[in-house]
């Protein structure tokens, strides 16, 4: 298992707040992409992945970046389903790495 992924803002005491309210909402946002893939709703899709794209490097969550566009991107071209799946899968497991707790550094 690989540890937690700790937002750039999180030792900001002003911004702890909002952080967190972000790590929690993104699960949620996680499965109404996962919905929408099953749905075959490519555009909400990509809409949704492109705002999670944008939120999380907002937040101090630059990992997410790459693979919320990756989904984003594959949405947009109607890449093989295998390829989006894994991308979201992918999300998925990030996403549960995701605190808003400062890291002690």
């Amino acid at each position: 298992m690989q540890g937690p992924i700790y937002s750039e803002l999180c030792a900001d005491p002003e911004l702890q707040e909002i952080v967190a309210d972000f790590v929690d909402e993104l699960p949620r946002r996680v499965d109404a992409m996962r919905e929408s893939f099953l749905a075959g709703s490519w555009d909400v899709l990509q809409t949704l992945a492109h705002q999670v794209k944008g939120a999380a490097g907002s937040y101090g969550f630059a990992p997410v970046t790459p693979i919320a566009g990756e989904i984003e991107n594959g949405a947009r071209n109607r890449a093989p389903e295998h390829e989006i799946e894994r991308a979201i899968t992918e999300l998925q497991n990030l996403v549960s790495r995701l605190t808003a707790e400062p890291s002690g550094e």
